[in-house]
C-alpha cells in the first residue's frame, strides 16, 4: 500500500493534472465557465481526494452530486463521470502492484481531462486525444521501466516523443521535458512514488499548453 505521504502528494498531483491541462488548453480558445463545468471541476477534485483513503466510499457517493449537476443538458458525460468515481474508489481501496496503481491513476487523470474537455467544447477532436495520449504514454512506459531493459524503455520513450514531434502534437520543449522526466528515474531502478509520475505529467501538460500559446 502507498505511504500516507505518497497518497497526499498523489492526490495533489492527480487533481492538478486532471484540471490544469483542459483549463489551459480551453483558455486558448475561449474557456466558458458554466455552472456545469464548475461542478465537473469540483468532481475532478473529489475524484482525486478519494485517493487520500479517508472515507473513500462516502467521498465517491458525494461525488455523484456534482457528476449529475455537471452532466445537466449533456447527459452523455454522466456514465463517464460515474465510471471515474468507481475507478478512483477501486484504486484507493484495493491492494495492487505499485505499477498497476500508478498506471491506473494516469489513466484516471486522462479520462478526467477528456470529461472536462467534452463539457467545455461538446466535441472531442482527434488532435486533442492524440496529443493527450502522446503526452501520457511515455510516463506509463517509465512506470514499468523496472521490468524492462533500460535500452528498451529509452527507445520506446524516444520513439513516442519523435512521433509526437513529427506529427506536430508535441513541441521541442515538451519533448525535452518528457525525455528528462521519464528517463531520469532509470538511473535508480526502484519504485518511484506515484506522485512523481503524476507530477511529471502535470508539469509536461503545463509546458505543452504554454509552448503552443507562445509558439
Amino acid at each position: 500500500m502507498p505511504s500516507a505521504r505518497d497518497r497526499i502528494l498523489s492526490t495533489i498531483a492527480l487533481a492538478g493534472l486532471s484540471i490544469t491541462y483542459p483549463i489551459l488548453a480551453g483558455g486558448t480558445g475561449g474557456f466558458v465557465w458554466s455552472f456545469q463545468l464548475v461542478a465537473l471541476v469540483i468532481l475532478a477534485v473529489v475524484i482525486a481526494a478519494v485517493q487520500l483513503d479517508w472515507r473513500p466510499g462516502w467521498l465517491a457517493i458525494v461525488g455523484i452530486i456534482p457528476a449529475i449537476i455537471g452532466a445537466f443538458n449533456q447527459w452523455t458525460i454522466l456514465p463517464l463521470a460515474l465510471a471515474l468515481l468507481g475507478l478512483t474508489y477501486i484504486i484507493s481501496t484495493q491492494t495492487m502492484l505499485h505499477e498497476i496503481r500508478t498506471t491506473l491513476l494516469i489513466v484516471l487523470a486522462g479520462f478526467t481531462q477528456i470529461m472536462l474537455t467534452m463539457a467545455d467544447t461538446h466535441v472531442l477532436q482527434s488532435s486533442y486525444l492524440t496529443a493527450l495520449i502522446l503526452m501520457l504514454i511515455p510516463f506509463v512506459v517509465g512506470v514499468w521501466s523496472e521490468y524492462l531493459p533500460m535500452w528498451a524503455t529509452s527507445l520506446a520513450i524516444f520513439i513516442i516523443c519523435i512521433a509526437g514531434f513529427m506529427l506536430q502534437h508535441l513541441t521541442i520543449i515538451v519533448v525535452v521535458a518528457i525525455m528528462v522526466l521519464a528517463l531520469v528515474p532509470l538511473r535508480r531502478r526502484r519504485d518511484w512514488w506515484s506522485a512523481y509520475w503524476l507530477a511529471a505529467a502535470w508539469v509536461t501538460s503545463i509546458l505543452m499548453t504554454v509552448s503552443f500559446i507562445h509558439g
